[in-house]
């Protein structure tokens, strides 16, 4: 993503009062979070992904922009919903043990959207954030994205990720619905078209990486015939190709966690 397009996004981002941004693996989703926490004019940006190693990677993003600490808080959307509830055990009328169990999150997150529905709670939030950004949208549960939804209510929420890129889920609670869920309460802002984290490193495998995406959005076929597309010959027996296949693949690595491969088991 070059700057001036980068620029641009940030400043959508943080203009929002309600804003979803879209975009492939590796085209600047988190830097853009980071740079739009930067261009705020104060006060505290919450900010909330889904894991720890999401939470460490913003929180080195912003110390490589020099952002000051005091001008935003990162965290899980889980950790930040647990402290809330211990904060205000009465108002949240909920007997969990901690950690809560797996099966109890449900009940954290909706015990966490009752105490932010409260009158006095929303001077809370006010006193204490200015904005909020949540990071891989697309792993948002249900209850989840309710509890965006009453931040929302309070403060500007920008919300980012990729449908294409979910990984988690639950048995009992399905993920949050992109073209149900979402589009009906943020706006849609353009997404980037630069493959930031391949530029410099291989820009080609980004650019077919964003139209293998685009064929799948569409129901299209992906193109496997492309230039791009370099073909390996394997001739040894399919029955074999568990054990066999793995170790032609390997021999193919120069450096170790450049290359992934996907094939049948």
């Amino acid at each position: 993503m070059d700057n001036n397009q980068l620029r641009t996004i940030c400043e959508q981002l943080i203009r929002s009062e309600r804003a979803y941004l879209i975009a492939p693996a590796g085209y600047g989703k988190t830097q853009a979070i980071s740079q739009a926490v930067a261009l705020s004019d104060g006060g505290k940006q919450l900010v909330l992904t889904h894991t720890h190693a999401g939470v460490q990677s913003l929180r080195n993003r912003l110390r490589q922009l020099k952002v000051p600490t005091n001008n935003y808080e990162v965290d899980t959307i889980a950790g930040w919903a647990l402290k809330l509830v211990i904060c205000y055990p009465t108002t949240a009328s909920l007997s969990i043990q901690i950690p809560p169990k797996s099966s109890e999150w449900k009940h954290v997150y909706n015990a966490t959207c009752h105490i932010l529905q409260q009158p006095f709670m929303r001077n809370v939030i006010h006193a204490s954030y200015v904005g909020v950004f949540v990071d891989e949208y697309q792993d948002c549960t249900i209850t989840q994205h309710t509890l965006v939804l009453e931040l929302a209510k309070i403060l500007p929420c920008r919300v980012l990720g990729d449908p294409l890129q979910g990984i988690f889920g639950f048995a009992d609670e399905p993920l949050v619905d992109w073209e149900n869920d979402v589009s009906n309460e943020f706006a849609k802002l353009p997404s980037p078209t630069i493959p930031m984290r391949w530029i410099n490193r291989n820009e080609r495998l980004g650019k077919w990486l964003a139209k293998a995406r685009d064929c799948l959005c569409e129901n299209r076929a992906i193109d496997l015939e492309s230039d791009e597309i370099r073909w390996i010959q394997y001739n040894e027996d399919p029955r074999d190709f568990d054990d066999k296949g793995r170790q032609a693949c390997y021999s193919k690595v120069k450096t170790p966690g450049t290359v992934i491969a996907i094939f049948p088991t």
